[in-house]
């Protein structure tokens, strides 16, 4: 993935679930962003720009969640790795 670019992947989850999403990269360079079911803004705490690269949570609504995989700086080779129980 070049810097800037963003692969989105769509989840389905129920209320009641725990995710985790964690993301690995050579680096460093890579960093998620959760968007619940519907909704224009990311989850306060993985929102664009903040880095992140591990996020643990009890989801709140039912329906797609998209998790968003972003470069933060050059090529990002990753690994992303999403469990929901």
């Amino acid at each position: 993935m070049n810097h800037g670019e963003r692969i989105t992947y769509l989840i389905e989850a129920r209320t009641g679930q725990e995710m985790e999403v964690r993301v690995v990269s050579i680096g460093n360079k890579a960093a998620i962003a959760i968007y619940e079911p519907q909704a224009e803004h990311a989850i306060r705490e993985v929102e664009e720009g903040r880095d992140v690269k591990r996020w643990k949570g009890r989801l709140l609504k039912s329906g797609d969640y998209r998790v968003t995989v972003g470069s933060t700086d050059g090529n990002a080779h990753y690994r992303l790795t999403i469990s929901l129980k």
